[in-house]
């Protein structure tokens, strides 16, 4: 498999406590923010008083958005969609309204964390109540509390994708199945929780902030506090982990910034995990309400889906996590025929945005579970059906018919998808284990279950990057790049690239990633994009430096610097295959094998995409059989500490198995595809695919994720009692 074993030297140096983070990082005189957060999940707020909390020792300073005037405009609208209207957006501080359990209403500035942490349970605020709407269904009732009075109702945004003619196909199918399909709120949990210190100087900001992109923390700053972007300086130290939750400039980023220019000095801040649970965005949550229409072979005809998305308080994302979602709703398979009509509606629940796959996971659930739907239906094992309607790979490059909003075709450069399953079904061993299955249900024993899912997945699709290669006279070479490390051993990687490409030692490349001053455009690190952009980036830079080599360069050092951009999205692909046993005394669910099949192109490092795979795969199995961030009605979180929200621990982590097939893509000179979210694609799939075989009743579908104990326990007794 490879990447359990470490040997990269930036990975050790990570593993044995030598990262420095942005709470490492000093700073003379540095004053610590607290932020003061609603208890409420709708209030309005009448008024502050700040006076008992300036009288902490330590304490120079409490601002709220009053305070800070025309800094306390709503964000800048991050990505834009047709289907949204008028799409409300949080401001720094919250201004006259609170809107979810966790909004910040003010900040306290003081000399210590504990000043700070003093200070902000002496702040007052008079809040008046209001009711709330804590979930997608009672958002959508009518005279349901709105979250945004300028709106009249709860609708975010509608939108609707069409291919072919579902109306015809489903008027004239033979066998039609519907399932209700839901994945419930999940959290991001990155080890190292967001933070930032912001050092004012020279009429300007240094900016160090644990982020994925340097470059919009730098843009976006520089316009919300009316300063030129030359004055700005972002850079992101190590990152201990990301998977989307840094990702745009998080409100409290500007109110540190806001605060530091205001007060002329450094200020920092390092977020908690309780405020993490109330304050950083999640995601997951979608509800489809899936109608399948087949042939009596199992043959999928057409796809309709209504889809409500829950965006909570604010648009922060708008639509791009629904957008993800459809591109990916058709899967590796032929769908002649797809209707989505999708609503997205407000809620008074802490804001959704982008967490590891940023919506594409919720489409492999929703067509994998299709399949499940639809062989349960023909009586046809799930994997017969999955290879009978499977594109060919005499038909790549293969176009789905769907198009994005804004027109783009949503289009296969490459993969071998028969060519997957039949890899992962003999490398499992599927036949065997289905045997297996048969003797035990005959026989007695542990209920097994087995579960397959496939996927394809959209990578380097956004943007372009751009490296500056330079070798000095002493045979050194350094490596400038924009988007930041999360732990992915990108260093290492370029500076093999560059190693092989111009004759060095690996050794001899240094690589300086993550920082505006560096390199002055970038997209950043997400979407599975990071390798292909700047490996195709630093090897065409590596080329060019090569032939200025070969052509007899002067004394001196040598500069070359090179941009790629692919000339489309390069789609990786690949397959999960699970077995699980059920524990009927308590419901747990045990994994017994768990098999990976990934294409993700032609490969760098087969180690670090290993590592990729394997920990996106673990996140999966949290998601899919424990981790859920749950409101009551009135919109207060009952998840805030990891006491209560159990991401997976080493002994609920099984073996995993990772087979590599290559198939190239044409889109970049590397023929490289991203592998960063790829393992946690098809998992729920796989994994509610799985409990279902072993549960093994006709009446139960686990169509909603996470899965309790609780509940496989009542399925299990309920199979237990005798027939009346």
């Amino acid at each position: 498999m490879g990447g359990r074993g470490v040997t990269a030297p930036e990975l050790r140096r990570l593993l044995v406590g030598e990262g420095r983070f942005v709470d490492d990082l000093a700073a003379d005189g540095a004053l610590h923010a607290r932020f003061v957060r609603s208890p409420h999940a709708h209030a309005t707020v009448r008024a502050i008083d700040t006076a008992a909390a300036l009288a902490v020792p330590g304490v120079v300073a409490v601002l709220t958005g009053a305070d800070l005037g025309p800094v306390n405009a709503p964000l800048p609208l991050r990505f834009g969609h047709p289907g949204l209207r008028d799409p409300q957006l949080p401001r720094p501080l919250a201004a006259g309204v609170v809107r979810h359990v966790g909004e910040p209403v003010a900040v306290v500035l003081a000399e210590s964390r504990y000043a700070a942490a003093d200070a902000v349970e002496r702040v007052t605020v008079d809040y008046d109540p209001l009711p709330a709407v804590a979930s997608v269904d009672a958002a959508l009732v009518a005279g349901a509390p709105r979250v945004h009075a300028v709106l009249e109702d709860n609708v975010a945004g509608t939108y609707r994708w069409r291919v072919g003619d579902p109306d015809a196909a489903f008027a004239s199918a033979p066998v039609r199945v519907a399932a209700r399909l839901v994945i419930s709120r999940g959290a991001a949990v990155p080890i190292e929780t967001r933070g930032i210190l912001v050092v004012p100087g020279d009429g300007g900001l240094r900016v160090f902030a644990s982020t994925q992109s340097p470059h919009y923390v730098r843009r976006t700053l520089a316009r919300v506090l009316g300063l030129p972007e030359a004055a700005v300086r972002a850079s992101a130290p190590d990152v201990g982990g990301a998977f989307g939750a840094k990702g745009g400039l998080p409100r409290e980023y500007a109110v540190v910034a806001a605060a530091a220019l205001r007060l002329g000095r450094p200020v920092r801040w390092t977020e908690e995990r309780r405020e993490s649970f109330v304050a950083c965005h999640q995601d997951r949550e979608q509800v489809h309400e899936v109608e399948i229409a087949a042939t009596r072979h199992g043959e999928l005809l057409a796809v309709r889906d209504r889809f409500v998305l829950d965006l909570g308080a604010y648009a922060s994302y708008e639509h791009l996590l629904a957008i993800h979602t459809v591109n990916h709703m058709i899967g590796p398979y032929r769908l002649p025929h797809l209707e989505v009509d999708l609503r997205s509606v407000y809620t008074h629940r802490v804001p959704t945005g982008a967490y590891r796959g940023a919506g594409r996971p919720q489409g492999a659930f929703v067509i994998e579970r299709v399949m499940d739907h639809l062989a349960r239906a023909v009586g046809e094992d799930p994997a017969r059906v999955r290879a009978r309607n499977l594109v060919p790979l005499d038909a790549m490059p293969y176009d789905t018919g769907l198009r994005a909003p804004g027109g783009h075709a949503v289009r296969y450069d490459s993969g071998d998808f028969p060519a997957v399953l039949r890899t992962a079904l003999d490398r499992f061993g599927y036949d065997a284990w289905r045997r297996e299955q048969r003797r035990r249900r005959a026989q007695g024993g542990p209920r097994l279950g087995l579960g397959v899912a496939l996927y394809v997945e959209e990578t380097a699709a956004h943007g372009h990057e751009t490296v500056t290669l330079r070798l000095d006279a002493s045979g050194t070479a350094t490596l400038s790049a924009g988007p930041p490390a999360a732990g992915q051993g990108l260093a290492p990687l370029l500076a093999r690239i560059v190693a092989r490409e111009v004759g060095i030692a690996p050794s001899a490349v240094a690589v300086a990633s993550g920082d505006t001053a560096v390199v002055d455009e970038s997209f950043g690190t997400f979407g599975s994009r990071v390798a292909t952009m700047l490996g195709n980036a630093t090897a065409l830079a590596a080329r060019k430096l090569a032939a200025r080599l070969r052509d007899g360069p002067r004394d001196g050092p040598i500069e070359v610097r090179a941009v790629f951009a692919p000339s489309g999205p390069a789609w990786s692909s690949g397959a999960h295959l699970v077995a699980v046993e059920l524990d009927a005394q308590t419901g747990a669910v045990r994994i017994v094998r768990y098999l990976i099949v990934h294409d993700s192109g032609a490969v760098l490092d087969e180690a670090a995409v290993g590592r990729q795979i394997l920990g996106a795969a673990v996140q999966a199995i949290g998601g899919a059989l424990a981790e859920r961030v749950v409101y009551d009605a009135d919109g207060q979180p009952l998840v805030t500490t990891l006491a209560d929200y159990a991401v997976p621990r080493a002994p609920g982590v099984p073996p995993i198995e990772i087979v590599r097939l290559e198939t190239p893509s044409p889109h970049n000179p590397l023929g490289l595809k991203g592998a960063g979210e790829s393992g946690i694609m098809p998992a729920y799939a796989a994994l509610a695919a799985a409990v279902e075989d072993a549960v093994d009743d006709p009446t139960v579908t686990v169509d909603v994720l996470p899965l309790s104990s609780q509940e496989v326990w009542r399925w299990l007794a309920r199979a237990r009692e005798p027939a009346p």
